[in-house]
């Protein structure tokens, strides 16, 4: 087998899937991701394509949830049209185009937006997020920490954290926050300020988590719940 990369497809308990195969001889192992794009596979160079499909039908269940839960994520994601609305920290801005406008402003309540294509908006609107996550969530950090020092406070888009710690104090954030209620975000910032005391999850670290934010379930569970509103 070559390296190389290949569009396939195989039905999955009788529904068709589509997917990315990508071959490569350093490879040792089958990996599966599944994005906006679909489904992509990477697998060794040598593996034969029957014994590649066999692990994919094994993996079947697992796919096609997953499938199911990305066509929920997409669906629910804002249209982005004149007229509608997206939501900073859990407050609503109207969204309005304006030719005149280069590049994403707020003005109060409304969120203007130049006269560019949806993906072009999109990925304005990300960045303009980013840029806001950036002067924000630094100061909730500071507000929040006591007597704990992260050494820094950094902003990712990572697609499946919401926050991390690690050995050296620093704390990482999404941008997606933004688009959350106030209060989300300040369990995810608690949550990662308490990774400053204990770089676990174990019974010492959640009574860290408690004695800041006592009602952190609630909280923890509306992330849970609620969290693939949260996206662009």
């Amino acid at each position: 087998m070559r390296s190389g990369t290949q569009r396939r497809e195989i039905r999955l308990e009788g529904e068709a899937v589509h997917y990315v195969l990508r071959r490569s001889g350093r490879r040792r192992s089958v990996g599966l991701t599944l994005g906006p794009e679909g489904l992509r596979v990477n697998a060794p160079s040598r593996l034969p394509l029957q014994d590649l499909e066999e692990i994919l039908r094994s993996k079947a269940a697992w796919i096609l949830r997953k499938r199911a839960d990305l066509e929920i994520r997409l669906n629910a994601r804002p249209q982005l049209e004149d007229g509608s609305s997206l939501t900073y920290l859990g407050a609503p801005l109207l969204l309005r185009r304006a030719e005149r406008i280069k590049r994403v402003e707020r003005d109060g309540e409304v969120l203007w937006l130049p006269p560019v294509g949806p993906e072009e908006t999109r990925a304005q609107l990300r960045n303009w997020y980013l840029r806001e996550a950036r002067g924000y969530l630094p100061g909730r950090v500071d507000a929040l920490r006591g007597n704990l020092s992260p050494s820094r406070v950094l902003v990712s888009s990572a697609r499946k954290r919401w926050g991390s710690c690690n050995s050296r104090g620093e704390l990482r954030f999404n941008w997606r926050l933004m688009l959350a209620p106030r209060e989300l975000v300040d369990y995810v910032v608690v949550h990662e300020l308490c990774h400053l005391v204990e770089l676990n999850h174990s019974p010492a670290y959640w009574r860290q988590v408690e004695l800041r934010l006592p009602d952190w379930r609630a909280r923890h569970e509306e992330l849970r719940r609620r969290g693939f509103e949260f996206d662009l």
